[in-house]
Formats: C-alpha cells, sequence, structure tokens
C-alpha cells in the first residue's frame, strides 16, 4: 500500500475531523491603480495596516488569517460566516473614500500545509468566495455572500440595500458612521474590542500623504482627526462595546434593537466641538441606526441559517 505524504495526512485528517466547513473570505480595492503611484502605494500600506488590526480583533475567530495574495487582494478564511461579514464591514467603513469588494464562500476548505496561510488551501469556499466577488464587481455591490444552497439570498438582497446607502454618503457622514462603530462597536464572541485597532488605523490613515486633512481647508464637516484626539484623553467613559452573541434566543426584533444607540449623538457632540442637533441631523442623512439595523438583521440570518453547521 503506498504511503501518504505528510501533507496528505492533514487534509484527510480536516475532513475526517469534521472541521473542514468553512467560510472564506476574498477582497479587492476597487480601482486601486486607476490613480498616481503614490496614491497606490498609500491604499496598499492601510490595507497592511488594516490587515494587520482587523486580524488581531478576529483573531480566535479565523481558521487562517488574512493575508495579501496578490497585489492589493486579501484572503482568508474564518470559522463562521458572522465573522467572515463582520471583519468585511470593518474593512470597508476605514477605507472610505475607496471602496473594497469583498467575495464571502461557504463550504469546503482543505489545508494540505497546517502551519501555512490560506494560499496553500483550497476547497469549494474558495471558487464560491471568487464567484461571489465577481458577482459584487459585476453588479457594483459592496459585498456579496455563495453557499450551495438558497439561505443567503435575502442576506444578499440586505448587502445589496447597504451598498445604496453607503454609496449615497458624503465623506463626512462615512466618518461619523466610523465614529459611531468606534463608540459602540458590535461584538460577537470570540471577538476582541475592535475599537482602540480601528482608532490606531484611522491616526495611521491621517498619515498616508493622499489621504491626510490639509489644515488649511478643516471645515465643521472634517471631524474624524477632533474626535479621535479628544476621545484618547477620556476613553473609559465613551466606549461602550454592544455584544451580540445571543442571536438564536432573541426574535429579530428584539435583536435589532442593538441598533438603537442611546447618547451616542450627545457623545459625538461633545468629541468632534459640534452641537447634539447637527449631529442629530447628519445621523439621520447618513441612516446610520438604519445600517446598523441592517448589518445586525444579516448577522441574525447568518448564525440561524449556519450555525449548527460549523464546530469551533
Amino acid at each position: 500500500m503506498k504511503l501518504k505524504s505528510n501533507h496528505e495526512k492533514v487534509a484527510i485528517n480536516d475532513i475526517n475531523k469534521g472541521n473542514s466547513y468553512r467560510c472564506t473570505f476574498v477582497a479587492d480595492i476597487t480601482n486601486s491603480r486607476s490613480g498616481d503611484s503614490s496614491r497606490w502605494a498609500d491604499l496598499t500600506s492601510l490595507l497592511e495596516d488594516t490587515r494587520s488590526n482587523l486580524n488581531l480583533i478576529f483573531l480566535n475567530s479565523m481558521e487562517k488569517e488574512v493575508v495579501f495574495s496578490g497585489g492589493d487582494s486579501i484572503q482568508g478564511v474564518f470559522k463562521k460566516p458572522i465573522y467572515a461579514f463582520m471583519y468585511g464591514r470593518l474593512l470597508q467603513k476605514i477605507f472610505y473614500p475607496e471602496r473594497v469588494k469583498i467575495g464571502i464562500g461557504i463550504g469546503e476548505v482543505f489545508s494540505y500545509f497546517e502551519n501555512k496561510n490560506s494560499n496553500y488551501s483550497t476547497g469549494n469556499a474558495f471558487i464560491r468566495a471568487q464567484q461571489a466577488l465577481n458577482r459584487a464587481k459585476s453588479n457594483d455591490i459592496d459585498m456579496q455572500i455563495n453557499s450551495n444552497g438558497q439561505d443567503v439570498e435575502i442576506v444578499n438582497i440586505m448587502l445589496e440595500m447597504i451598498t445604496s446607502i453607503r454609496s449615497g454618503q458624503t465623506e463626512y457622514q462615512r466618518e461619523l458612521d466610523l465614529m459611531t462603530e468606534i463608540l459602540f462597536p458590535l461584538i460577537a464572541l470570540r471577538m476582541a474590542l475592535p475599537s482602540f485597532n480601528l482608532i490606531d488605523i484611522v491616526k495611521r490613515k491621517n498619515e498616508l500623504l493622499t489621504f491626510k486633512i490639509d489644515s488649511s481647508n478643516i471645515t465643521n464637516e472634517t471631524k474624524i482627526d477632533t474626535f479621535i484626539k479628544n476621545l484618547e484623553d477620556d476613553l473609559s467613559n465613551y466606549i461602550k462595546p454592544i455584544h451580540i452573541s445571543q442571536t438564536q434566543s432573541s426574535s429579530l426584533m428584539q435583536f435589532i434593537e442593538h441598533a438603537n444607540v442611546y447618547g451616542i449623538q450627545s457623545d459625538i457632540a461633545l468629541l468632534t466641538h459640534s452641537t447634539k442637533q447637527n449631529i442629530s441631523k447628519m445621523f439621520n442623512k447618513a441612516r446610520i441606526e438604519q445600517l446598523r439595523k441592517y448589518d445586525l438583521t444579516i448577522i441574525k440570518l447568518l448564525e440561524d441559517n449556519f450555525s449548527d453547521h460549523y464546530i469551533l
């Protein structure tokens, strides 16, 4: 009988353990090479810094860490679909005004080299993730998910609705959305508190030459730098994480009540030297609460549809 090589044994053992059913994640910066070389360099630098920080947040929820897969594309393997979705939503919040397209594939993953990254893995989950990414690109949708059934159709429709809202936001409204996430972050089981890592990414982003805020042009609609500076002086009194681990024991209407971020508008007004009335007006225009309700609906649908398929 022919002996199996070590890497073949890893793949077979993964199948026998039942742990090969996973969720793959691929992402690509839209039109990253259309600008000058300095902009492309800054985008690549920002992607690396964001990837490294988000990997720390999702360290315990990844099967294979998110790594560069070529050029300005990244990929990784997550233990459950909600983690891939939540990683993607944070990545997209950071990258304004640029857009990142994301594809998520649900299926089998085979790792022939146990200690190497996802570039050394294969399986139909990778094919489905690439198909989802291609669909996102061809239909100009920020994120799409692909599985072997019809259980993600509603999720994909909601992702299209999120894209429609976010594409109409101004840059300041995108910043307001990010400020909300830093102060009231959504946290699932096996996730670390993201606020401090998000702050680090924003500070790094503002140092990049093609993203740097020009102090001579600062207006009332350029607030993220003021927000970060004031927040760091009093972090403990402002950051209030929202834990969302109990999805299946709640009805959808109960679950999306997490989107009601009471006091957030007053906090942002204080931290940006603005007024609550002005922040409230911008909050409504940006439809931030509605976006968070959509996010929470997607999280619950993914948990309800797929939680029984995964061994953690």
